[in-house]
């Protein structure tokens, strides 16, 4: 109790900064939402609460979503009124993410102490991307909360091996896998330092693996039996990794006339690409074949929902022989768009001006040396140990699955919480060395983290 007290102003203050930025960016938007919709969640979120399933009408392939983010907007949308929808979601998310900033706090203070947590935490308040995603129809803030919940569950499991936990945590997993599909395989690294801890029994270790396992599955199974009752086979999650794989990786025009390729779509509506309609064409809907002929950027439409199954698996062939073809393009493509984590602008297209775009490219490229600040500071001041190690493993991994599917960094949300932690113990670390009079302080060390962790 008496360390919860002492937590509570630090933690207070980073909660009340993240309200206020939210709350100012949602006031100065000129519209609501801030973006128009166009990945599908809304069509799919209209038909839940119309009684109609889960897929939009009509079927347009690269819409076909897991149910997560859109049960969440029908679940806001269910108990508002039609004209104020969009505002009660942004309210919904913005929510979401005040809880996020407040797991973000509890995690890096568990492991790294209180100056590293609530200088993590400000650093999440302050981030323009995530600030952005919160009023967005995005499900990058949903997915993050999720992750960092099951961060929290980890922690704990990694010193108790409590069943009630481990099946909290089976259940948090399977709700983030039905959000973006690869929570499926990243979220169940956090467990790793479940598996390495010493001083927990294999029989417990074992327990606690089982529970989490069961209640993942009691959250995918009706999905995964829908997909069956559709498809006629098993899908895991969603039939859209070829998709996802195919458009990021065909080779585009040079960008701005460098010489490189672009993997990403928006260099070219990869719909439009000789390679894309010959793989889709068998698939097409008569019905709309001469509406999307008549369209500059047509929208392919499939017969019906079987046939997207087939459509993604020949996709998948196809950009994986682009994946080997052009690896390190993705690379730098990777790169040179990673802003998308930290300094993605609110409102991009609008004309800032030179000292505006230096300050954000400074912000973004201050987040980055701070994570590496954090990583470092952890292995030489031996704090790196399992648990801060199960995150660079899921950061890695969830990186490496960006690169292998050629996707927008922002999907990096699997692991944002991660680098937001690192980042703030950066921050911590780094002070001292700044400050004489903060260079007096007491290191932000593991230990006393921990203590706070466990209430002694």
């Amino acid at each position: 109790m008496a360390t919860m007290k002492k937590l509570a102003p630090s933690m207070a203050l980073a909660l009340f900064l993240c309200l206020v930025v939210r709350l100012g960016y949602a006031l100065s938007l000129e519209r609501h939402p801030g973006n128009v919709p166009t990945d599908g969640y809304v069509e799919i979120a209209q038909n839940i609460l119309a009684g109609k399933g889960f897929a939009p009408t009509p079927m347009r392939h690269w819409f076909f979503r897991t149910p997560g983010y859109p049960l969440f907007i029908a679940a806001v949308w269910s108990v508002v009124p039609p004209s104020g929808r969009y505002i009660a979601l942004e309210v919904a998310q913005g929510a979401l993410s005040l809880a996020t900033c407040g797991l973000v706090y509890l995690i890096a203070n568990a492991v790294f102490g209180r100056r590293a947590a609530f200088a993590g935490a400000v650093l999440f308040a302050l981030s323009p991307s995530y600030t952005a995603y919160s009023m967005e129809v995005l499900s990058e803030t949903l997915l993050i909360v999720l992750v960092a919940l099951a961060a929290l569950m980890a922690i704990r499991l990694s010193r108790t091996a409590d069943v009630r936990t481990a099946l909290g945590f089976g259940l948090v997993w399977g709700a983030a896998a039905l959000t973006r599909p690869e929570a499926i395989v990243l979220v169940p690294l956090l467990l790793l330092p479940v598996l390495l801890a010493r001083d927990l029994a294999l029989t417990a270790k074992i327990q606690a693996g089982a529970c989490a396992a069961l209640g993942t599955v009691a959250i995918l199974a009706p999905w995964v039996a829908r997909n069956y009752q559709v498809y006629g086979t098993f899908v895991l999650s969603a039939p859209l990794g070829g998709n996802g794989l195919f458009a990021g990786t065909y080779p585009h025009p040079p960008l701005y006339g460098r010489g490189w390729y672009g993997t990403v779509p928006n260099a070219i509506h990869f719909t439009q690409t000789p390679e894309y309609r010959e793989i889709t064409r068998p698939f097409w809907d008569p019905a709309f074949v001469e509406q999307a002929a008549k369209l500059s950027d047509p929208d392919v439409v499939v017969r019906n929902e079987r046939d997207v199954l087939e459509v993604d698996r020949r996709l998948a062939a196809a950009g994986w022989a682009n994946v080997r073809n052009y690896k390190a393009i993705q690379v730098y493509n990777i790169l040179i768009h990673f802003y998308d984590l930290w300094g993605r602008p609110a409102a991009w297209g609008h004309d800032w001006g030179r000292p505006i775009v230096l300050a954000w490219f400074g912000s973004y490229v201050g987040f980055l040396v701070l994570i590496v600040a954090g990583v470092v500071f952890a292995w030489r001041g031996g704090s790196l140990g399992a648990i801060p190690m199960s995150w660079l493993v899921v950061t890695a991994a969830n990186t490496g699955l960006l690169l292998l599917f050629c996707t927008a960094p922002r999907y990096q949300a699997s692991s944002a919480t991660f680098l937001y932690i690192f980042g703030g113990l950066g921050v911590a670390a780094l002070l001292p060395h700044l400050s004489p009079r903060a260079a007096a302080a007491a290191p932000p060390g593991a230990v006393a983290g921990e203590k706070a962790w466990s209430g002694s």
